[in-house]
């Protein structure tokens, strides 16, 4: 029935005019509706997808979190090793410039 209200426009002398009811624009509002319901249940489909790949990744970090920490317990141990080895040794200079990069192997 859309097109003999497009007549009845027209009859009137009245272009891009159109009579509607109310019946006639919900059927134009049903269609966009129903494209974006279809593109929310994508977007859900990927955040579902995404929260799950990160869920996954939080895992095997936090697996691996005992190394990281004996790793840096190691590195702090070494590292103030170092620092009493370099105040122990005698600065051959005023500032102690060669006492500070002697090789490992070698004692003060």
């Amino acid at each position: 029935m859309p097109g003999a209200r497009r007549r009845a426009g027209r009859r009137a002398g009245l272009d891009h005019v159109f009579a509607t009811t109310i019946d006639d624009l919900q059927s134009i509002v049903k269609r966009p509706v129903a494209a974006l319901e279809t593109e929310v249940e994508r977007a859900e489909l990927i955040v579902r997808e995404e929260v799950s790949r990160v869920h996954a990744m939080d895992a095997v970090a936090r697996s691996a979190l005992p190394t990281v920490i004996a790793l840096r317990e190691r590195f702090e141990a070494i590292r103030l090793a170092e620092l009493k080895r370099i105040r122990r040794c005698p600065a051959d200079d005023a500032g102690g410039r060669a006492a500070r990069y002697r090789p490992r192997s070698r004692t003060c």
